[in-house]
């Protein structure tokens, strides 16, 4: 092995070898501009990096065990090796524990650009992720440097040995790939990948340690090695004795491994381990999966950032379907011309998938623009369903939107995954009778709660035993008052264990005299359900919020001449709501769109019995005005003063969980009844708005918009999530919503830090290398001359 080293050091090969693809990374890496900069990605991180490095070391490894073997046979001092009293096995782990010795050198010279990016970023990098990437480095160049050697030992010409070692590595590393895009069907595509390299670094790249994964390097490695051993053996049938005896081997680990594996997620936050519902989801899926990812092309480095998430987690996932996950990605952008492409973007926003343009700043100034599909489509069987992986916030940064949106991708694929899973759902209904919403006005959330629910409509005319089949009951606003025998059977469900979601109006208006005036006196919304929940531990407030934080309202103005426009104004009747965030249903939502709110206020003091949590809340900036007050559009000349909203944080909307005591125990019933409820829960929102949705158009060319659709802005708040997410709490689901709080931690660049720190840390991350490398070869030069 020493001498080996010395052979390196004492020519040109290694330094050059070694200095070339230290150069090549780190121009790549920190001068030129491009995906792999890791300056211009924004991030602490590595990934960059481990996806260049293979290729680069393409060139490098063939470079270094090209001689290895061919110039002994080329000079004729292979035989003097082999008939020395050295057993070759060991001549063959020298040389192959030399060249690694090299290659092992140089990536821990690539150390610095790990220091180079702590320096950039506040919160550092993450070290499980680098180490779970340098490892995949270290095992891959294991495999490359064995059939390097290989290569090395067929033949005395140095140039052909590094061109077998070129071929036999690439079709290792690709080869197998592109034979698995041409495979008639998905089990084909994962057999085929599974035997490439690429699909085992990619896994190890991320911070993933699977001992499969180990396993199938090193097999690789002494499989190749048995070969040079019996290239080079003087004894043909021991060496084809031990290269059975290693195949078996390599062969009944391989098959060990694949029951009997040991997995480690590196990271930090430990984003690649699933949580046991998504694993329980995924190996439910009785037939293949396959995925259709839109975010192919050239994206800028937030958008790449998504899309490498989301390919982590397919990967993830695909370990537990029994059929695999097949996976096409697609550009939408790529087209032989501008109407090709306009048509494509039209059939993609018919079948729902919606664009999104980005603009991006060039290094040049330039301001560029993208159409960008942040969009993911499963397909199982005859079943297609389109999964969207950003967020819309406009009350978030862009990069705490990617953030968000980074961290729910589990949930939202988890929630597909229960969609194509589900044969049997569960049956919630909507009380009518009383006034509520119409069908119309109350489409949108039916939709989005049947792809879980079995959704029914009806009136409390029956008796108890109908209402029990139901995980909950909705009550969206009641105009109307409910009788004492309706009240008794809501009480009783609720003993029973039911759960209730009551959304309800503390006020209303004449919304015709509003139409028609601008203004409308607020009145009492009479129920006649103040006792009952008055009895559960909460109460409804007849007055009506005024909050800074609100939506627009669009108004015509008639300008002299008589020419209409259109103006905005804030209509602080219309509050944005927050969700609370320490609670999973409203944990990284955004706010919800909502109109003539109410407030909630806790009643009674039996807190060990009922647990109460707050859902929703005004602003810091709000204001409440009791009934009979105004509403008018007189409001929108008002200027936005913080004196005039003193009230901060109000709370709209409630949880309630535990054992009620029942509204009726103190009356005489005429049948049997329960005084306290086993344990159950109850949601209360003070404003019927967030659940109903708008429609555009007329007659039979009318479509209802999105739940939560805002139409000034065009955004879509989170009025749809937060209504899933409380009927998922009540029907007893919340372990879909306990995956929402997982937290991904985004390490961003620091600005000032980087305009600061990084033309000085360009050079020294491409130099320094370099420098150390020179200084090693001549410090080891001087120890063999003073010798």
């Amino acid at each position: 092995m020493k001498k080996e080293l010395i052979l390196l050091f004492s020519t040109p090969v290694a330094y050059v070898a070694v200095g070339l693809w230290l150069l090549a990374s780190s121009l790549l890496l920190w001068v030129f501009g491009g995906e792999y900069n890791l300056a211009e990605g924004g991030y602490a991180t590595l990934r960059p990096f481990f996806v260049l490095t293979p290729h680069l070391l393409l060139g490098l490894v063939p470079a270094l065990t090209m001689r290895s073997w061919a110039e002994e046979r080329r000079t004729g001092t292979l035989e003097l090796l082999l008939f020395r009293p050295v057993r070759l096995s060991r001549l063959i782990a020298a040389k192959y524990a030399a060249v690694g010795s090299v290659l092992l050198l140089g990536l821990v010279l690539t150390g610095i650009y790990a220091t180079a990016l702590c320096r950039l970023s506040p919160a550092g990098i993450d070290g499980g992720e680098t180490a779970g990437g340098y490892i995949g480095l270290v095992l891959l160049c294991a495999a490359w440097t064995a059939m390097g050697m290989f290569a090395s030992s067929l033949t005395d010409n140095a140039l052909v040995a590094f061109l077998l070692a070129f071929a036999l590595a690439a079709f290792g590393y690709y080869g197998w790939d592109l034979l698995a895009s041409l495979a008639p069907d998905g089990a084909w595509h994962n057999t085929l990948c599974a035997f490439g390299m690429h699909e085992h670094y990619r896994s190890l790249m991320r911070g993933v340690v699977d001992s499969r994964d180990v396993c199938y390097f090193l097999s690789l490695a002494l499989f190749f090695l048995a070969f040079v051993h019996v290239r080079l053996s003087l004894s043909v049938r021991r060496s084809l004795r031990r290269l059975g005896l290693t195949a078996a081997a390599v062969l009944a680990a391989g098959l060990l491994s694949t029951r009997l594996y040991l997995r480690a997620d590196l990271t930090t936050d430990r984003r690649y381990t699933l949580s046991p519902t998504t694993r329980l989801l995924a190996s439910g899926l009785e037939r293949p999966l396959h995925a259709v990812l839109y975010l192919g092309g050239d994206l800028n480095p937030a958008f790449d950032r998504l899309r490498t998430a989301t390919l982590d987690l397919l990967d993830e996932t695909a370990a537990h379907v029994p059929g695999g996950i097949t996976l096409h990605e697609v550009n939408p952008s790529a087209a032989s011309s501008e109407a090709e492409r306009m048509e494509a973007y039209r059939r993609l926003s018919d079948r729902g998938l919606e664009g999104l343009t980005v603009g991006e700043h060039g290094r040049d100034g330039r301001t560029s623009t993208q159409v960008v599909f942040p969009w993911l489509e499963l397909v199982c069987g005859a079943d297609t369903l389109a999964v969207p992986l950003l967020q819309r916030n406009p009350e978030l940064s862009a990069q705490q939107v990617l953030n968000t949106s980074i961290g729910d991708l589990e949930y939202r694929l988890a929630d597909a995954l229960r969609v194509l899973t589900t044969d049997e759902p569960s049956r919630i209904a909507f009380v009518e009778g009383h006034g509520e919403w119409d069908e119309p006005y109350v489409y949108e959330a039916v939709r989005l709660l049947s792809r879980y629910y079995h959704v029914d409509r009806g009136r409390l005319d029956g008796d108890l035993s109908t209402l029990l089949p139901y995980r909950v009951l909705i009550v969206a606003g009641a105009r109307s008052a409910f009788t004492e025998a309706e009240k008794f059977l809501l009480d009783q469900y609720l003993m029973q264990g039911g759960s209730l979601l009551f959304l309800l109006d503390g006020v209303r208006i004449d919304e015709e005299a509003f139409a028609q005036t601008g203004e409308s006196a607020t009145l009492k919304n009479e129920t006649n359900l103040d006792d009952l929940l008055f009895t559960y531990g909460v109460r409804i407030d007849p007055v009506v919020v005024q909050d800074m934080n609100c939506t627009p309202i669009r108004l015509t103005t008639t300008l002299p001449g008589g020419r209409a426009t259109q103006t905005t104004a804030p209509w602080y009747f219309a509050p944005l709501l927050e969700p609370a965030a320490e609670h999973p249903i409203g944990s990284h939502l955004p706010p919800l769109r909502s109109e003539l709110v109410s407030t909630l206020a806790w009643v009674g003091t039996d807190t060990a019995r009922v647990r109460r949590t707050v859902l929703l809340r005004t602003s810091e900036h709000a204001r409440t005005l009791p009934v009979p007050e105004m509403v008018s559009l007189r409001y929108v000349e008002m200027p936005a003063d913080e004196a005039y909203f003193p009230a901060s944080s109000l709370p709209v909307a409630g949880l309630l969980e535990g054992e009620f005591p029942s509204a009726f125990r103190h009356r005489v019933a005429s049948g049997p009844m329960r005084t306290h409820s086993l344990p159950a829960r109850l949601a209360v929102c003070a404003s019927a708005s967030i659940v109903r949705n708008e429609w555009r158009g007329q007659g039979r060319q009318s479509v209802p918009l999105p739940l939560g659709y805002e139409p000034v802005s065009g955004e879509t708040l989170g009025n749809a999530d937060f209504l899933t997410h409380v009927v998922d709490y009540l029907a007893g689901n919340e372990r879909w919503l306990s995956m929402r709080l997982r937290h991904v931690r985004l390490r961003l660049f620091d600005a000032g830090t980087v305009a600061a720190r990084l033309p000085r840390l360009r050079w020294l991350c491409t130099l320094l290398p370099l420098l150390l490398l020179g200084l090693s070869g001549l410090g080891l030069r001087w120890l063999l001359l003073r010798r």
